[in-house]
């Protein structure tokens, strides 16, 4: 089957003076979708360079020589780079709820990933497929105000908020 699938939407709201966004719904999706390319990128390590399919740029940008994750927070960056480089991390007393709910989760797609899609031709298929039939859309506006006015607007499907999601608004 090699129909197209939507895994959901999310929201930025770029910085016009940093040119850097901020995720102001989706971070969760985005979450799970860089580990799971980090593990993807992580089982090929072991084929042939010219084999592999190119899914670091997916994970991390490079700029000015320096590599920074696409998905960016000072806090998580040493557990997204020992995953990325290691396959591995451990957590440290310091490390907040939301690394160390990164590593489990981590641990659940290493766990529950099937052993038949590792072979390398398949593995490299199912790369390939993921890439060009995983649909995320990106929303991206130029001030909070309006990012959230959309948070708002796709979050309201005739349905009232649950009052943690109005909690969560709020706040943010």
């Amino acid at each position: 089957n090699y129909q197209s699938y939507y895994l959901g939407t999310v929201v930025l709201s770029m910085n016009t003076e940093t040119s850097k966004n901020s995720i102001i719904d989706g971070q969760q999706r985005m979450t799970s979708i860089t580990l799971f390319l980090i593990y993807l990128n992580h089982l090929q390590r072991k084929f042939d360079e010219e084999n592999k399919v190119p899914i670091s740029d997916l994970i991390f940008s490079v700029s000015r020589r320096e590599k920074s994750f696409n998905m960016t927070d000072e806090n998580r960056t040493e557990c997204l780079k020992a995953l990325f480089e290691r396959g591995e991390y451990i957590c440290k007393e310091t490390d907040d709820e939301t690394v160390i709910n990164m590593v489990e989760r981590y641990t659940d797609i290493v766990n529950s990933f099937p052993d038949e899609l590792t072979d390398e031709k398949i593995l490299l298929f199912f790369i390939d497929w993921f890439i060009e039939n995983v649909i995320i859309v990106e929303i991206t506006t130029y001030s909070d105000e309006n990012a959230y006015t959309i948070f708002e607007t796709m979050n309201d499907r005739g349905l009232p908020l649950s009052d943690i999601d109005k909690v969560k608004n709020y706040l943010i």
